[in-house]
């Protein structure tokens, strides 16, 4: 991880650590992106599916950015304890969902006894 930090362009507006290594405390992962937004070569941290517990360690080091979590109409487990600690902390949600979720593909409403857009 740490190798890999150190190769991002000055361009990068967030850098995300995706599924947090077990192997690895995210406060190591965390001290070296903000030793990477010291320099400038970041501006914001960002994790993805992490829990509350990683994500109280991780701020502590570094203010994170963005939380990337599945969250749809059908996986909706960041809501009792995730989402709370988020509004705490003052840290935004990107929201991913599986492929199934396809809504934005439909419309958004249909008129009354309507089944299908006529093109």
């Amino acid at each position: 991880m740490c190798a890999e930090c150190r190769e991002v362009s000055s361009s990068c507006k967030i850098a995300w650590r995706h599924r947090v290594d077990r192997n690895t405390p995210i406060q190591d992962t965390v001290g070296t992106l903000a030793e990477l937004v010291a320099e400038g070569k970041i501006r914001h941290i960002g994790l993805s599916e992490a829990w509350v517990d990683t994500i109280r360690r991780a701020h502590a080091v570094h203010p994170v950015t963005a939380l990337q979590s599945e969250y749809s109409l059908w996986t909706r487990d960041p809501e009792p304890e995730v989402l709370p600690l988020l509004r705490e902390l003052g840290i935004g949600v990107w929201r991913v969902s599986e492929s199934r979720e396809r809504v934005s593909e439909f419309p958004a409403a249909l008129p009354v006894g309507t089944t299908s857009v006529s093109s």
